[in-house]
């Protein structure tokens, strides 16, 4: 979760009850479980965060070959979220991309930096 807090800053992670992700030499592949009552919270830190986003079915799902990345493929994309700031050396910019995505158990967060 403290990635989490880094990378989209507070309120997110009370909004959380499950978490998993994979982190390689340059990449982060995040899921999030949004809990039941905070999906409404959930959707206003994203837009507050990165603007209304687009209609998932505007772009294609990440091709990365991981379990993040194949669960977000055996749900429904919903909308998908980029979010960009100054990376940390103060030279490139940092993009993080965020899908909200829905299972027959609920709303989901994917974030992929």
């Amino acid at each position: 979760m403290s990635f989490v807090k880094g990378s989209l800053g507070e309120g997110f992670e009370e909004c959380v009850s499950e978490a998993d992700g994979i982190k390689d030499d340059i990449f982060y592949s995040v899921c999030l479980k949004v809990k039941p009552d905070a999906e409404d919270k959930v959707t206003e830190l994203l837009k507050a965060l990165a603007g209304e986003g687009i209609d998932a079915g505007q772009r294609k799902l990440p091709a990365m070959q991981d379990r993040i990345c194949d669960k977000l493929r055996g749900m429904e994309p919903v909308r998908i979220y980029d979010y960009m700031r100054q990376g940390e050396n103060g030279a490139k910019t940092k993009t993080t991309e965020i899908y909200t995505a829905r299972a027959e158990d609920g709303l989901y967060l994917f974030i992929f930096e």
